[in-house]
């Protein structure tokens, strides 16, 4: 199995550290720390010892773990480190959804709601320490399916290796709205989805009615993560799903976003 590069995104603060352990587990993690600034770092004294200064202090973080590489950038937070990622070949993002208290907290939040937002990599949210310990043993990973759409299988493939290197389990999550009632084919192509989870980590599916939202949120509370697709929507769509996802941590413990599109394999 290839070893992903996992970015992330720190502010220095134990929060958005917290979630090293999780990213670890998936691969070789690079902890990028950006300093906000109005112009491109010019290679002055002033800006050089800055940059210095920010790496230093992420070496002295992490300096008793393993396989964790650290890199100081310029720049917006999410912008730039999401075009850092890119050009570095990362595989996918993880973040704490909230980093230092007070002001700074929500601030970070906005930066967590725009790594999902970017929707090129994918992105697991995690909510707190407690959550992201339990995503360090077995997991109950929950994910959100359309039997409707074409993409589903796609879907289903992504999640099941993000499950696979957790070492968890796995259940498919079918929404539909409560006046509805259910499709003659319904049954069939849930059971379909449902084939493409291993048996050893299948742990069944799980029909919910309401609004999609509304739904999930009543029954993320049971799993550990739950897993959500983003057909590369943009627009108003894309900035509606960096909300939705962040409300989705009001009741998720994290969220997994998968970019899904007609060229993955």
């Amino acid at each position: 199995m290839k070893r992903w590069k996992i970015c992330v995104p720190t502010d220095l603060s134990d929060r958005s550290l917290s979630v090293l352990p999780v990213a670890g587990r998936l691969g070789s993690v690079f902890l990028v720390h950006a300093i906000p600034t109005g112009d491109p770092i010019d290679g002055t004294d002033v800006e050089f010892r800055r940059l210095r200064a920010a790496h230093d202090d992420l070496v002295d973080l992490v300096s008793e773990e393993e396989d964790v590489y650290v890199k100081v950038v310029a720049g917006r937070p999410d912008r730039r480190i999401s075009t850092w990622n890119v050009d570095h070949g990362i595989d996918a993002v993880v973040v704490s959804s909230h980093g230092r208290t007070g002001l700074a907290r929500l601030v970070w939040g906005s930066v967590a709601e725009g790594f999902v937002r970017d929707g090129r990599l994918p992105t697991l949210v995690v909510k707190s320490a407690d959550a992201g310990a339990g995503l360090e043993h077995s997991p109950d990973v929950m994910l959100a399916v359309d039997a409707q759409d074409p993409e589903s299988p796609r879907l289903v493939r992504h999640a099941v290796e993000w499950v696979k290197r957790l070492g968890g389990t796995l259940t498919l999550v079918y929404t539909m709205p409560g006046y509805a009632p259910p499709h003659p084919s319904l049954e069939e192509r849930l059971n379909s989805l449902v084939a493409g989870v291993p048996g050893d980590m299948r742990s069944g599916i799980e029909i919910v009615r309401g609004g999609v939202q509304t739904a999930l949120a009543k029954v993320a509370p049971k799993h550990d993560l739950l897993v959500i697709g983003n057909h590369s929507r943009g627009g108003w769509q894309r900035l509606m799903q960096g909300s939705e996802t962040m409300g989705l941590l009001r009741s998720a413990p994290a969220v997994l976003v998968l970019p899904i599109s007609a060229n993955d394999t």
